[in-house]
């Protein structure tokens, strides 16, 4: 049975500081981080205005903290504290659209969805009804038959992987129809945790479900890297545990796990075209002690399914390729372009037909990334592109950062408006979800 327990919030408009006729309505969320809550803008620049909704999680959140999250006393992905832990588990990492006014939110590793209507301005937790499980945070709506496809994983095994990284994870596919009262499970096996996107092709044949793997696979090292020059740099080398990819094939009943030969592996989108055809995006990126660290360049991987399974059949990777947090396919002049996100300052434009570079954009000039000898600690820079969109005749691009939005022409790959800080006070809140279009 799905549950709703009425949430706290606080709605208010916002005026955007340009208008754009053909541009896109999107939501982009953000954790507050001085208390339990989450903000939600949602921005119509056809008509140039927006709603600010603060959503209140305070009281939940101590309750669950008080509960069974930590059993043994060790924090996953080797988190010092508590609230940090927390932290992590709540903040909002997608949301999608279910209905004309009724929103649904994914957190990175939370037991609860977060509903919120713009109809009645109401929010709620949402118990989807699989038991002790946390729940992927970015999932599938088929609007044709009006199901929600989701998937989840284990609790208790994400805290047996504090001693053994490597210990198999139950982990379960569902399905709920809005008109039902139930999850319906589609699947069930072993793999990973922090379920991070379940996509599916137009054609409801292909399913793949990605794990943000940021486990490194050996104990990290003391201190600071510049103290420890030889530790660091073998734990550069050795990275992070592959992410585990599942592809299932709904029509036939295959099921194939991919290989990737670059860590992280956590974001796919399907080809526009094609939906047989898949690109993953790898970031070789982990968490120590809470930062975000990079082991090198990333990569994203096309897959073609064939008759033996998905074949990689195109990549694309450069020595200034870093952490790419998305990749979106548009049209742009009757060719198709994958627009990825790259640490620390810049976009990059694939031709999705050659997985060759069209064009880098850069946003501004950030400090540069070295990751030859050690691994590079990412510093908090409000303006490093983490999400984006095109608009929907593909001629401008919609990119966040930290609470700044770049408006940016795709054809010349300047930028059209001076970026805008959409946050009232910057420090209380980071992005932490990526841009929807409603």
């Amino acid at each position: 049975m799905m549950t709703n327990t009425s949430l706290s919030s606080q709605w208010q408009q916002v005026r955007l500081p340009y208008r754009c006729p053909n541009g896109p309505s999107l939501v982009v969320s953000t954790q507050l981080l001085d208390h339990c809550g989450q903000v939600h803008y949602m921005f119509d620049f056809e008509r140039q205005c927006g709603i600010r909704i603060n959503i209140d999680l305070a009281d939940y959140v101590s309750r669950a903290s008080a509960g069974s999250w930590c059993p043994t006393g060790v924090l996953p992905l080797a988190l010092p504290r508590l609230e940090q832990w927390v932290a992590f588990c709540k903040g909002p990492h997608s949301v999608t659209p279910l209905t004309k006014n009724l929103f649904l939110v994914g957190q990175r590793a939370f037991d609860r969805f977060i509903g919120f209507n713009i109809g009645d301005r109401s929010a709620y937790l949402i118990d989807p009804g699989v038991g002790e499980h946390f729940l992927s945070c970015s999932n599938w709506f088929d609007r044709e038959n009006g199901e929600l496809w989701f998937a989840s994983w284990d609790i208790e095994d994400t805290f047996c992987r504090t001693s053994d990284p490597l210990y198999p994870v139950r982990i379960k596919i569902w399905r709920r129809s809005l008109k039902e009262e139930h999850s319906s499970e589609v699947w069930a096996g072993l793999g990973g945790d922090f379920l991070h996107q379940l996509n599916m092709s137009d054609d409801r044949r292909l399913l793949v479900l990605c794990e943000m793997g940021m486990r490194p696979s050996l104990a990290v090292p003391p201190g600071h890297p510049g103290t420890y020059p030889s530790e660091w740099k073998n734990f550069q080398s050795t990275g992070v545990i592959p992410s585990e990819v599942i592809v299932l094939d709904l029509v036939f009943g295959h099921e194939w796990r991919l290989p990737l030969p670059i860590a992280t592996g956590a974001h796919v989108e399907f080809d526009l075209c094609n939906p047989h055809r898949f690109y993953v995006s790898c970031h070789n990126m982990g968490l120590v002690n809470g930062s975000n660290i990079l082991f090198g360049p990333g990569a994203v991987y096309r897959f073609d399914l064939q008759s033996n399974g998905p074949q990689q059949t195109g990549v694309y990777t450069d020595n200034d390729f870093y952490r790419i947090t998305t990749h979106h396919l548009f049209r742009h002049h009757g060719r198709t372009l994958m627009a990825v996100t790259g640490f620390p300052d810049s976009i990059f434009l694939i031709d999705v037909e050659t997985m060759t570079l069209h064009r880098k954009i850069a946003l501004f000039v950030g400090d540069p990334v070295d990751t030859d000898s050690r691994p590079h600690f990412c510093k908090q820079e409000p303006r490093s592109p983490y999400s984006l969109h095109s608009s929907a005749d593909g001629i401008d691009l919609y990119v966040v950062g930290n609470g700044v939005l770049f408006l940016v022409e795709v054809a010349t790959g300047r930028l059209k408006e001076t970026p805008w800080s959409f946050y009232p006070d910057s420090d209380r809140e980071t992005i932490t979800g990526h841009v929807t279009v409603y």
